[in-house]
């Protein structure tokens, strides 16, 4: 919203926008309807936001413009309406003469400086053009000194108030009113852009793309649009530093995501970032692409090489200059916050995703991300669930659902809530690899192989990918008939998930996460020799903090009872060490160990401990 105001003022315009317009001590209700009674264009600013705010001032706001309408004659132009986002004007809830005339699109605030000279057409007196379409999203060029000069016309926008770019005097005074912008930040563009031609339409396309990367819970389908617009836009304008800026991105998440962390996507988009910055080296998005590229998705299947590694210390640095020019950019806080974490800087990272929630559109990513840091990293399940249910209570997505079922799972031990947030997931969410191997874990835990062998059969790929599992899908469906008993059919499964898991180690031979598979797949198949001598060869690849990790050890050492107890025993003396009673209650890793008296006392003891148990009185 601040974009659209700040074009218009730099050419000339006068605009007057109730976030900074209103002081203390004005009678706020009178101005604006005295602002609305006498100005000479009115703008309301549309998105998915004002859809889901059925009740506000801004509605009042709305209605007061339409009814002056009955007063203007049908060939002045003052309704002009700006949408910020995808929101289609047939389904938008606004009054009935909004949509009588054309809207105007401007993707993210962009301002065009052709959309700022509309304006200036509509204001004239004699004009008598009443629409503008939106061509291209581009900046508003700095005024000359004529344009400075310039006497200008009010322009109220009454009908946003805008918090993802920060409080105001006025929103202090008076917060809640108005509609928030729903729309996320997208890349600036560094120069004013032809409105027409190849590289406006790579430009939409880049536009289109960031719609999809930064939505809610983005995952493979929005990645293959971005995915699709990017490849199209850099076909249309090769030399766009910010076409491939974004195309980096792409590239980045899908190795993030773990949907795709081959040596072909993850070359690529370190190759969209390099040519974006040999393009461009001081643009903004180029540099935030390389920074991203080198946190989330730098390096390959043995770990980070030593240009990787030295790339991941400079990101840091890069990311911490970007945010000085921009202080809150969701992205480079997001990205920030990764690399943070990823170094043990866990207190630093929370601050940064603590700034991240303060973005309105970004707010329920941002509680996401500190409840799942704090569930994974920090080991503090009781903040991971207040931070889960405030990210679930802005927006339910995949991410913050999936991290309540875990959480329901692994330290409330309440099998029955974790199936019913399951069951808050879209149908679609069980065709991923992060949404089947969520629900196998419930359904495993729950023990109902009938319905973890339905939910394997319905995912397309023999392959899981995700950040908790990385194996073959056979692996687990063998899981599922031995459950029920049917050891033949399940050593079949077991046998082709190890063909799978040998072929691709014949492409990779140092890949840890496919030796972990193999060994215990020999485990499963009682080939205990050789699935020793394959974990030895694992513990030689894995990194330091996965070697002696007690859940690495448990197929091993399962048929030694006792010594897998002195493990857990020294586990739960670790401090932080992520083991619950929740686990030792329901997880089927230690079905075999529950009649164990030595088993037993260790639950007895970990129930009535709080640091153990929500259960437990403290």
């Amino acid at each position: 919203m601040l974009r659209i105001c700040a074009a218009l003022r730099a050419s000339g315009i006068e605009v007057w926008f109730d976030q900074d317009a209103l002081v203390g001590g004005d009678a706020w209700d009178q101005k604006i309807r005295g602002q609305i009674g006498t100005c000479a264009l009115f703008v309301p600013v549309i998105s998915a936001n004002t859809q889901v705010r059925k009740e506000g001032y801004f509605r009042l706001e709305w209605k007061l413009a339409a009814q002056r309408t009955h007063m203007i004659s049908e060939s002045t132009a003052f309704l002009l309406p700006v949408v910020i986002d995808d929101t289609k004007d047939r389904e938008a809830v606004v009054p009935k003469s909004f949509l009588g005339v054309q809207w105007t699109r401007l993707p993210y605030g962009e301002t065009t400086p052709a959309f700022c000279e509309h304006i200036r057409k509509l204001l004239n007196p004699e004009a008598s053009v009443r629409a503008f379409e939106f061509k291209a999203p581009g900046n508003a060029s700095a005024p000359s000194p004529q344009a400075r000069r310039r006497p200008g016309w009010k322009l109220p926008m009454v009908a946003l108030t805008s918090v993802a770019l920060g409080a105001s005097l006025y929103l202090a005074l008076r917060p809640g009113r108005g509609a928030n912008l729903a729309t996320r930040p997208a890349p600036n563009t560094a120069a004013v852009q032809p409105e027409t031609g190849p590289q406006a339409e790579a430009r939409k396309l880049v536009a289109h793309a960031w719609t999809q990367l930064n939505k809610t819970g983005m995952g493979r389908d929005e990645l293959q649009l971005a995915d699709s617009d990017c490849e199209r836009a850099a076909a249309l304008a090769p030399n766009d530093a910010e076409v491939w800026a974004a195309w980096s991105h792409v590239g980045t998440w899908y190795g993030y995501q773990n949907l795709d962390r081959s040596a072909k996507r993850r070359d690529s988009a370190r190759e969209c970032a390099e040519r974006a910055l040999r393009l461009a080296p001081r643009n903004y998005e180029a540099r935030l692409a390389q920074a991203c590229f080198f946190v989330r998705g730098g390096s390959g299947a043995s770990g980070p090489s030593a240009r990787e590694s030295v790339g991941v210390t400079e990101a840091e640095r890069v990311l911490t200059e970007l945010l000085q020019e921009r202080s809150n950019e969701p992205r480079a806080l997001h990205a920030l916050a990764i690399r943070l974490r990823n170094n043990g800087r866990t207190d630093e990272a929370l601050k940064c995703l603590e700034r991240l929630a303060q973005v309105p559109t970004f707010a329920a990513t941002a509680w996401n991300e500190i409840g799942w840091m704090r569930f994974l990293w920090t080991i503090d399940y009781r903040g991971a669930i207040e931070a889960a249910d405030r990210s679930i209570a802005l927006e339910s997505f995949w991410g913050n659902l999936s991290l309540r079922i875990s959480l329901a799972l692994q330290w409330e031990g309440d099998l029955d809530r974790a199936r019913d947030n399951l069951a808050r997931l879209p149908a679609s969410a069980l065709l991923t690899d992060q949404g089947v191997n969520l629900a196998s874990v419930v359904y495993q835990w729950r023990h109902e192989p009938q319905n973890l062998r339905r939910v394997l059969k319905e995912f397309p790929r023999d392959w899981l990918s995700t950040s908790r599992y990385v194996g073959p899908k056979r692996l687990v469906m063998g899981l599922a008939f031995a459950e029920e008993g049917r050891m033949e059919t399940a050593r079949v499964e077991w046998r082709a998930a190890l063909e799978i898991v040998e072929q691709r180690l014949s492409q990779n031979p140092d890949d840890r996460r496919l030796l972990w598979d193999k060994a215990v797949l020999q485990i499963l198949l009682d080939e205990m020799d050789a699935g020793q001598a394959t974990f030895r060869l694992y513990r030689d690849y894995a990194e330091e903090g996965e070697r002696d990790s007690l859940r690495w050890l448990l197929p091993i050492l399962a048929k030694d009872r006792d010594r897998v107890i002195a493990l857990l025993e020294a586990e739960s003396a670790r401090p932080k060490s992520g083991l619950t009673a929740a686990m030792l209650r329901h997880d089927p890793t230690f079905d075999k160990l529950r009649d164990h008296p030595g088993y037993q006392a260790l639950q007895a003891r970990l129930d009535a401990d709080p640091r153990f148990s929500p259960k437990a009185k403290p």
